[in-house]
């Protein structure tokens, strides 16, 4: 036993074990009912740049994940039998990508991370976490990089101030502080080497599964949350999903979507048209659900990548061309934090929500609004 311990020590990544008489034991339990044992898989890994909010870090980590099987539809008709069935999402693991520089809200990106950059007293990478766990996602993958460490930190637990805050009786306070419902790993990607490598650092923590990818830059505000939103796509298509808007001005600076007559699928996909030549005006934000075929693809196109940051664009066409992508159009209110201007129109929004800040918003406009072209001197 000892010798086999040491041995996946020293194993780069994951890997699946099948174990089935204690699973099965356990899913007779609860599959009674329904007479239909449950089978599953334990997964047995270690990483060595992989840190879990809460956990020791280096040590070997067991995980269980109980599937159920689909039921099987006998019709007599061999046409019918081989029929794909509906896709059903099982546990889908959500990734923030988050190990960028931030250089546009310098100077203070040089200590704090952007992702911490707080929409009124939320940073905006909670968010992201919200939406996820919103959505039912509770397995949540940060990339981030050496430079943000304070991003391990928040979603840490602060034992020092849930004791002060239980001494006082403050449950007001507590409840900010209590850390999501979920667990959060980190994975540090070493180099800045894109997006798209960054995501090749986490494909091996996904377990053959689709996965949500959220670029904190984008918020969603709305009574359906942005993550299940793509998912609902998915269970009808089995697809790709990218989260769309429509955008009726200039589209240069944005990657535009070519959509398919059935309002759903995506026949072409192009990162920044000159004016004029955009295929349409519904553009990708910064959301994305993607299949584990996608990665298969990212892993080819880095192999034949020359030098400069690598992204996602060449899995995603190939996907296109296969006929696996579709769309959502984002259903709620969008907030753009990626550039200052965009980050101050997300603090006006969220005043305008916070009536004690929306009084002092009224007040700042009342006495300047002639200086802002608001009012009539």
């Amino acid at each position: 036993m000892g010798r086999i311990i040491k041995a996946l020590r020293y194993t780069a990544s994951g890997f699946w074990v099948k174990v089935r008489g204690w699973i099965e034991g356990q899913s007779a339990a609860t599959g009674a009912a329904s007479g239909a044992a449950r089978p599953g898989l334990v997964r047995l890994g270690i990483a060595r740049n992989v840190r879990i909010a809460g956990a020791r870090p280096g040590f070997l980590f067991f995980s269980t994940e109980l599937h159920e099987t689909p039921p099987q539809v006998h019709s007599g008709r061999p046409e019918l039998q081989r029929a794909a069935p509906p896709v059903t999402i099982i546990a889908m693991k959500g990734i923030i990508v988050a190990a960028g520089y931030g250089t546009r809200f310098l100077p203070v990106t040089k200590t704090i991370p952007k992702e911490m950059l707080p929409i009124g007293v939320t940073p905006s990478i909670a968010y992201i976490a919200k939406e996820f766990v919103d959505s039912g996602i509770t397995d949540i993958i940060v990339i981030s990089s050496r430079r943000k460490k304070a991003l391990e930190d928040y979603f840490d637990r602060e034992i020092e101030l849930e004791e002060l805050f239980m001494r006082e009786g403050r449950e007001d306070r507590l409840e900010k502080i209590r850390p999501f419902p979920a667990r959060i790993s980190f994975v540090r990607q070493a180099e800045m080497k894109g997006t798209g490598h960054a995501l090749m650092q986490v494909s091996h923590l996904l377990g053959g599964e689709p996965c949500i990818v959220a670029y904190p830059d984008d918020i969603v505000i709305g009574t359906v949350p942005l993550a299940r939103q793509l998912m609902s796509v998915y269970e009808q298509t089995g697809k790709c999903v990218l989260a769309t808007i429509y955008e009726p001005g200039d589209v240069s600076r944005y990657g535009v979507i070519d959509p398919a007559p059935d309002g759903v699928s995506v026949r072409g996909f192009v990162e920044k048209p000159a004016a004029g030549s955009e295929p349409s005006h519904e553009v990708s934000i910064g959301r994305f659900l993607y299949t584990p075929e996608f990665f298969s693809w990212l892993e080819q196109g880095w192999e034949h990548h020359g030098s400069g940051e690598y992204y996602h664009v060449y899995a995603l066409n190939k996907m296109i061309e296969k006929g696996k992508v579709a769309y959502a159009r984002v259903d709620g209110t969008r907030l753009d934090t990626g550039e200052p201007g965009g980050f101050f129109e997300a603090q006006l929004y969220n005043a305008m929500q916070e009536p004690a800040l929306k009084s002092v918003l009224a007040r700042f406009v009342a006495e300047h609004g002639a200086e802002l072209g608001l009012l009539k001197e």
